[in-house]
């Protein structure tokens, strides 16, 4: 998860890399999509594995989740500071708490709600209110993917008990992506794509191949609880990467937020561990 964390970070900071040189958003998305489904279908054909199973089905819903969420994403990545962009991505924990004490209809015990106030109150501080239309779209885009990445979560899980392979899962995602973003693509003018250019979409889709497949493998492998705290860990990479690129330094405000939405998502997320609501995915 860590190595899912570090790839994720590089992932975000090439996207903004190829925004600023220029690449049109649909570009992004398309190659984003593309080269990571190439990635999982190579590794899939060398492991003998088809692309098509047998719970096809279950993969296309993991297909239009991904599209949102991609496009979510990357929207916001674009329109924001990269560590207020993966933060507030990142208030997904205390969002899949929330869903999961609905699902086993419990009362929320007051250590999950100081922890989703605390959360609340992170995304207050590190949102700084402005009227900047521009900040407002990103932030939006930003929480869109943050209940993507809940339907994500609770989704995976669900293809790891069909015991579905974690390289087909992300070449379904990554393909449905890319279809999603090809119409946009075509109207981009993709023939004037600069050769740094170039390079810098196909290390952001094998980044994010590299990301989805470590992903995709710690959540159906390890403990829900372990694997949720340990991806936090994106959260420090792109902050500090923020800082060395463009010199984005957040403000105390800022900082202030980043630890209360860190530290309230690793509160509710050990706090549902203890409750048996979060256990380990069966083998």
């Amino acid at each position: 998860m860590v190595g899912s964390g570090l790839s994720f970070a590089a992932m975000a900071a090439l996207i903004k890399v190829s925004s600023k040189a220029g690449v049109p958003f649909p570009q992004v998305v398309f190659y984003r999509g593309l080269v990571a489904f190439l990635v999982a279908w190579a590794i899939l054909r060398f492991r003998g594995e088809p692309l098509i199973g047998d719970h096809w089905r279950a993969q296309a819903v993991r297909g239009m989740i991904g599209i949102v969420g991609v496009f979510s994403y990357t929207a916001g990545v674009v329109l924001l500071p990269i560590a207020s962009a993966v933060t507030l991505n990142y208030t997904s924990p205390l969002l899949l708490s929330a869903v999961m004490l609905v699902q086993a209809r419990q009362t929320p015990p007051w250590p999950l709600v100081v922890a989703l106030l605390g959360g609340f109150l992170g995304v207050v501080l590190m949102l700084q209110p402005s009227y900047d239309s521009h900040q407002w779209l990103g932030i939006a885009a930003s929480l869109t993917s943050a209940l993507t990445a809940v339907a994500a979560a609770l989704h995976i899980r669900t293809l790891a008990k069909l015991r579905e392979s974690a390289w087909r899962t992300v070449a379904w995602f990554s393909g449905s992506v890319s279809l999603a973003a090809f119409p946009a693509y075509l109207s981009s003018s993709p023939g004037n794509l600069h050769w740094r250019a170039a390079l810098g979409v196909l290390a952001m889709g094998v980044a994010g191949a590299l990301g989805q497949g470590l992903l995709t493998l710690a959540y159906q492998r390890g403990h829900a609880l372990t694997v949720s705290l340990l991806g936090y860990s994106q959260v420090l990479f792109t902050t500090l990467l923020g800082i060395v690129l463009w010199q984005d330094h957040p403000m105390l405000a800022t900082w202030l937020g980043i630890a209360l939405i860190v530290g309230s998502g690793a509160l509710s997320t050990t706090f549902m561990g203890r409750v048996n609501i979060g256990k380990p995915i069966s083998k």
